[in-house]
């Protein structure tokens, strides 16, 4: 009965991170560039199978249905019509058209002198206020403006920083002479020029303090929204179904990935959750872009039982200890699942440090139950926490590994 229990839970929490997967792709997509979406869409339309690409199109057909932003949902249609070129690889994207104009005071000068006073003249308390102030009185088109504007910064500061760092060897002056000293000097000493490290702190400082930004502007954002589209009170059962089919089209939940993972075991132990299901197997978000995760189709017989390592969150009628082999690699690998989604979600709301954590969690536990396809897919979940923060040979290094997982099989 309760493995029974466990592989629906286990099926169902598979499904939401596959969908969770298409909406932080999607997400993704619409902040490339016009030269960017050829690749990055062409890539993933081409590593789905025939079952998720459809799902993929019909998450689209669903994010476009609900989106009232205009420029967003430009975007998303965008990337409907383009899905099945890119499905062929013979995608073509035109060129975008620019963003609206809006009044002076919101234009890039305008926001660049906004964020250097608040940078320069306040201290954190002022600075949440004036960022909280100024995000409630925007309307939607010049807070789209506002962030495109809090990007330019990022990138300018970027090639600021490239910059400077390629100046170092004239940090003593242009000069050969100058250049060969300041060189020796750096290998003798282990040290860098004092001049040159405080703006190249500078620069990090205001780095950080623009993506800090960024970040809690987004937050700021989708709080707002979901306070004034705040649904009226539904029964539990249509509430959760509500709040399932609203993680469908935009992959956030109200409370974390820990809170969708109990609400749908409450539905799947009290036999409710056929509505659930259907919404993102409608989808054809169980199939990902290798193999659904049956988990009967992984258990191997053996002797012995399994060491319970982690928690376990899934409520168990015995203590584990007493359940049979079967039984507790059933739990142990619904485990899997419902950690791997808490690390997707984080890593779709920009905690890469939660993420990064979550993945290698989930490493560890697809080892000790020995599923080659759980360890590639834990790597590919490092790989996509490593392309987050450009860390390419990480990304690289987890990649092949993943491959190499899944040629042991």
């Amino acid at each position: 009965m309760i493995g029974g229990l466990l592989s629906g839970v286990g099926k169902l929490l598979n499904a939401g991170a596959v969908c969770l997967q298409h909406v932080n792709f999607t997400q993704r997509a619409l902040n490339c560039t016009p030269q960017e979406l050829p690749g990055v869409l062409t890539s993933y339309a081409r590593g789905l199978s025939d079952a998720s690409f459809t799902g993929f199109k019909m998450t689209l057909a669903m994010m476009i249905a609900k989106e009232g932003d205009a420029d967003r949902k430009a975007g998303l249609q965008q990337l409907m019509r383009l899905s099945d070129q890119a499905r062929q690889g013979e995608v073509v994207v035109p060129q975008s058209q620019e963003l609206p104009v809006s009044d002076a005071k919101d234009g890039f000068d305008q926001d660049l002198a906004r964020v250097s006073r608040w940078y320069q003249d306040m201290d954190d308390e002022q600075r949440k206020a004036a960022l909280i102030e100024h995000i409630l009185s925007l309307s939607a088109e010049n807070y789209q403006l506002f962030v495109v504007n809090l990007r330019q910064m990022q990138a300018n500061i970027a090639e600021n920083i490239r910059k400077h760092e390629a100046s170092e060897a004239n940090a003593w002056g242009g000069s050969i002479e100058d250049r060969l000293a300041y060189g020796m000097a750096r290998l003798q000493t282990g040290q860098r020029d004092p001049v040159f490290m405080r703006q190249l702190n500078e620069y990090r400082a205001t780095q950080a303090f623009v993506e800090s930004l960024l970040g809690a502007s987004e937050l700021l954002w989708r709080k707002r929204q979901e306070r004034d589209t705040a649904p009226a009170p539904a029964s539990d059962a249509a509430r959760i179904l509500e709040a399932v089919q609203e993680f469908a089209r935009t992959g956030q939940y109200e409370g974390g990935a820990d809170q969708l993972q109990k609400d749908v075991t409450a539905l799947v132990a009290r036999g409710e959750a056929a509505e659930v299901m259907a919404v993102l197997e409608g989808m054809g978000a169980n199939e990902g872009g290798s193999k659904t995760l049956n988990i009967a189709d992984y258990y191997e017989p053996g002797s012995g039982l399994y060491n319970l390592r982690w928690p376990v969150k899934f409520p168990l009628p015995i203590p584990f200890e007493q359940l049979d082999r079967p039984t507790q690699f059933s739990v142990l690998f619904g485990e899997w699942s419902r950690r791997e989604m808490e690390a997707r979600y984080a890593l779709l709301h920009g905690d890469t440090t939660d993420a990064m954590a979550g993945f290698e969690e989930c490493l560890e536990r697809a080892e000790q139950i020995a599923v080659a396809e759980l360890v590639a897919r834990s790597h590919e979940g490092i790989a996509s926490v490593a392309e987050k923060t450009n860390q390419r040979a990480l990304q690289r290094k987890h990649l092949k590994l993943a491959i190499a997982s899944r040629g042991s099989e």
